[in-house]
Formats: structure tokens, sequence, C-alpha cells
């Protein structure tokens, strides 16, 4: 199978790696307007793939070359595109002309609808929102909620940090090119039962990852088509939160407040100036990725209902981190190669249909299955876990315990809540158990909450007595 790859910045490099590596993979050609990034990604991709670089190769291309394009993809059987997305919607035309499936990683705007009537008077495949979020974060929202008879309600937790922040906003740009992802616009939630929009920087929390620390999440809006899925008929509280370093969202809200994040352009003098772009052009010095500079990536996704008359919970979890031996952000291994994997699975005939589609309308079953076995393969890993959500009886408001059970079954069933917060397959240190419990309850001493987690079966110490391993699950 051949791949064109479309987009040479942030994500393209890291789609390019991922697919040369496929023994299916015949070709993968990766193109850009910009000579520069290309001479980046070729250099980046060569330095890691050693003798499969026969597979790759790289051309400067301008989409707006509209007949170029088409004759340039039908070389292919499949495009991925890594781009802005009025970028995007170049290649999806040249595409349908072309009659080549294209995968893209970005969430597409107000164009959607009449992307969708092009490409079903066409007959053609678009899968839009192929990344981290959008992509994971539906189809893992999806994938759970089918495994209730009843959903009650989810939440969404997903976002890249730096591992390091530092002023002004504890960020490094990891996606969308150049431009923060800071946005005005309010953020779609469910509330009992309705849709409705909230303000977005709204509904801050603080919550723990194990070995990351305290982050904060708020409101960023659902993705609809989300909840357009029959998984979805019967939910009643639904929201979709951005992780960042404590602080973030109260920066980013005093931004738009003060109208810094307007997209209409306003006179300044005798000029027109954008908000939101000068606000990028100010702050890109300091969100810039430099050498050194190394990410996180944090995704949570809960989802609660019930099972046969029981209410539980069901959460994945995963944690990513920079890779320093091949030189990929974390953000860009779980966002491109997820891109990667779908347009490989296309090419190879493993997802077939046909209009405007979104992952998590396909990938389930055994696509979903062979994903994660894909994404395994890059050592980008899920666990999911369940625990009864009578848990909550023992919460406050902010879901932090405030009550601790005596004895018996209801004790070992919040020892199991705890535990779920701890991936089994990484050892901890005293210190670092005590700081993720101790974001999970109102207590004075996380200690003993350590001791009754070993006392109770959940962990084990080490031979040297200084490390802990969960070996249980809830």
């Amino acid at each position: 199978m051949n791949l064109l790859i479309i987009g040479a910045g942030l994500m393209g490099p890291a789609a390019a790696y991922n697919a040369v590596n496929d023994p299916n993979v015949n070709r993968v050609t990766l193109i850009d307007l910009d000579e520069g990034k290309l001479n980046r990604a070729w250099n980046h991709v060569a330095g890691v793939v050693d003798i499969l670089l026969s597979k790759f190769r790289t051309r400067q291309h301008n989409l707006t070359n509209h007949d170029a394009t088409v004759d340039l993809m039908r070389d292919a059987d499949v495009v991925m595109t890594g781009l802005p997305w009025h970028a995007t919607v170049l290649a999806v035309r040249a595409a349908l002309e072309a009659g080549l499936p294209l995968v893209d990683l970005a969430i597409p705007d107000d164009e959607m609808g009449i992307l969708r009537q092009e490409t079903e008077e066409r007959k053609g495949f678009i899968l839009l929102g192929c990344g981290l979020e959008p992509g994971l974060t539906e189809i893992e929202a999806r994938r759970l909620s089918g495994m209730l008879d009843e959903v009650h309600d989810f939440d969404i937790m997903v976002g890249g940090i730096p591992e390091k922040p530092t002023e002004p906003l504890g960020y490094k740009i990891v996606f969308g090119g150049d431009k923060l992802p800071l946005r005005a616009m309010p953020a779609l939630v469910v509330t009992n039962g309705e849709r409705r929009q909230t303000a977005r920087y709204s509904g801050r929390t603080t919550t723990e990852f194990a070995g990351v620390g305290t982050v904060e999440a708020w409101h960023e809006g659902i993705i609809p088509w989300l909840l357009d899925q029959e998984e979805m008929a019967g939910l009643r509280e639904g929201k979709q939160r951005t992780i960042r370093w404590p602080g973030y969202a109260t920066k980013a809200e005093a931004l738009n407040e003060l109208g810094l994040l307007g997209t209409d352009p306003v006179r300044v003098g005798d000029v027109e100036v954008v908000p939101k772009d000068l606000v990028d052009t100010l702050l890109r010095p300091h969100v810039t990725m430099q050498e050194g500079d190394r990410d996180i990536t944090l995704f949570r996704v809960e989802v609660s209902g019930m099972k046969d008359g029981e209410r539980i919970t069901l959460k994945t979890e995963m944690i990513d981190r920079y890779d320093k031996e091949r030189g990929f952000t974390s953000m860009a291994r779980t966002t491109a190669f997820t891109g990667a994997i779908f347009a490989r699975m296309i090419a190879g005939g493993e997802i077939n249909a046909t209009g405007l589609r979104t992952p998590d309308e396909l990938v389930t079953g055994k696509t979903y299955n062979r994903m994660i076995e894909e994404l395994a393969k890059e050592n980008v890993l899920f666990r999911t876990e369940s625990y009864s959500t009578n848990v909550r009886n023992y919460m406050d408001d902010e879901g932090k315990l405030h009550t601790f059970p005596a004895k018996g079954s209801k004790r070992g069933m919040v020892l199991g809540y705890l535990a779920t917060f701890f991936d089994p397959n990484v050892e901890f240190t005293e210190s670092q158990i005590n700081a993720t419990l101790n974001g999970l309850h109102n207590f004075n001493d996380p200690a003993w909450l350590r001791r009754e987690l070993v006392d109770g079966g959940w962990f084990e110490r080490e031979r040297d007595g200084s490390r802990y391993r969960r070996v249980a699950v809830g």
C-alpha cells in the first residue's frame, strides 16, 4: 500500500515514521509547501528508521494547484492530512476528485455540512477527527458506554502539558501549527439530559495523575457527533474538559474576557488587527517547543451507569511521555500515530465505508482492538478498570473522599477505587503514592491510606522496601 501524507509540521513526520514501519506499506510520500519543513522531516525520519528509508520520500507541493494535487493523489491508496482546516478543505476536495479515501486529524468547521454533501454525491470516503481529540476520546467514550446497560454520565479529560511548566502559561504548543489552542466560543455540555452551552474555561477542577501530579481541567466542550451515537440515548450528564497545569484556565479566561481571543479585526490607529493573531504573535516565543523540552499527554474517560442492576463506573486512562530515543512529542505519538494507523487500516481494507464519517462510528470491535494493538507497539498504552459507583457516597462535590468506611466490603470498595489511579505496570515511590492520594481525599495524612492499600493487598513493596507496585484490580 502507498500512503500520501500532507503536512510536514508537528504531526506529519510522526505519521510518516509510523507508516514506514509497517511491512505492508510500500511507499510513504510526505508533501508540504515549506521546503525547510520537508528537509527537517526527512532528517528526523531518516535518523530513526534506518534501512526502511527507501520507502520514504518527500516532495514540495502547493495544494492550491488543484489539478496537480489530484494527479499526485492518484499514485496513492489513501491520503492523510495534518493541516489547518482551511488547507484541509483543499485536500478533501482533491481526494474526492481523485477517488481516494482521506483521513484527517482536525476538527471541522462550518464547512462540514457542505463537505458531507459533496462526499455523498461523489460516493467518497472522508474520515474526520482521527487523532487524540477528536478521535480517541470519542472512540473510548462510546466503547465504555456500550459496556453498560444504561449510560447516565460521562466525563472526558484530555490534554497535553509540558513536562516542566514555564511562564507565562505553563504550556507549550504541541499541535495546531504555531497558534495557541485558545478559543472564545462556548463549550457544549449535557446537563439534566439536555444539550447546553457553558462558558469555556469554566467548570475548573483539579485531579491527579500518578507520576505526574496535580493538574487542572476545564470545560472545552463535547464533540457534538458523539452525542448522536445510540449508546448516549439516556445520557443525563456529560462533559469534556481539557487538562493543563494549574493556573492556565484563569489566564485564558482573562484573555477571553478582555476580548483578546476574538477573531474579528479591530481598528488600532490606521491598521486593523485581529486580537487572537496579536496574542499568538506575542506569546509565540514563550510557548514554542525548544530543544530539550519534553511533553506529557494525559487521557481519562469515565462513564457511569447501570450494569446488571448495579451502578458502576468504567474508567480508561493513558499517560504518555515524549519519546527521547526517537525525538517525537507525546502529542504526535498519540495523535499522528493514531491517524496513520487509521490510514493504514483503510488502505488495507480493514475499514470500509463511504461518506463523511468520524472514527467513533467505525472503530469498534475488531478494528478497535487492532488500533489498540498498533498503539501498544509504539508503547502508547491504555488501561480500563471498573468500580462500584457507590464509592461516591463517601465523596464531596469535588470528588474527594471525606469519609472512610470502618470495615468490610465498603472499605474494600473504596480502596479498590483508590487503586485505579495507579498503573499496575509502574513502580511508585512512597512520595509519589502520597502525592497522588493527597489529591483524592480531605484527610490530613495520606500515609495511612497508603498503608491501608498495602495491608488490603492492593499494593506490595519491592524487596528494598522503597518502591511499591499495584497488584490487584477492584
